[in-house]
């Protein structure tokens, strides 16, 4: 089973995503840095040293705030899941489509009914006996067909919730703990 995603909440989306590609662009300086120093050799050792020493030191802990979180890629889009600008948005939004092929209304008391499930009638074969007369007769024989199994479609989306859990307790948890007291 695959571990639920840690997502970061709304109001903190904007400075965690800055910081995001604020060390996405310093890993790459760095990098660079260390492909330059390995082709020049120890030849400007003493030059970096002294560029360091006048630099402004980074706090060690900036981005330590980012491994608290997930940043996953939708793969259709190859942007962040977690992108949106709104509070209030709908899964329609994100994604561009509906779970069905038509839009819910808004109360479900006008949605269309299910078609009633058909009723599958069993499979005859007929199969000819030859009796104790000699006499040849065509007997049906009913073929029980094997259960159907289950089709569950592919998952290809996941989709993940943010929420504030109360006093530090799981919501649903709470919700049953609250029934069973009745």
């Amino acid at each position: 089973m695959q571990p639920k995603p840690r997502i970061p909440p709304f109001r903190e989306l904007p400075i965690l995503l800055n910081l995001t590609e604020e060390k996405r662009i310093r890993d790459e300086k760095q990098e660079l840095k260390e492909k330059r120093k390995a082709e020049q050799g120890n030849k400007s050792d003493s030059e970096d040293e002294n560029n360091l020493n006048h630099r402004e030191k980074e706090d060690p802990h900036k981005y330590d705030v980012l491994e608290m979180y997930d940043f996953r890629i939708d793969e259709m889009s190859r942007t962040h899941i977690v992108n949106y600008d709104e509070k209030e948005i709908s899964l329609y939004e994100i994604f561009n489509e509906y779970g069905t092929t038509a839009r819910p209304k808004e109360n479900p008391k006008h949605d269309p009914k299910p078609p009633p499930p058909r009723e599958k009638k069993p499979i005859q074969k007929t199969q000819e006996v030859v009796g104790e007369d000699g006499e040849i007769r065509t007997q049906i024989i009913e073929v029980e067909e094997p259960e159907e199994e289950v089709f569950i479609p592919p998952c290809d989306k996941f989709l993940y919730y943010d929420f504030d859990t109360h006093n530090g307790k799981d919501p649903i948890l709470l919700a049953l703990m609250i029934k069973g007291e009745q």
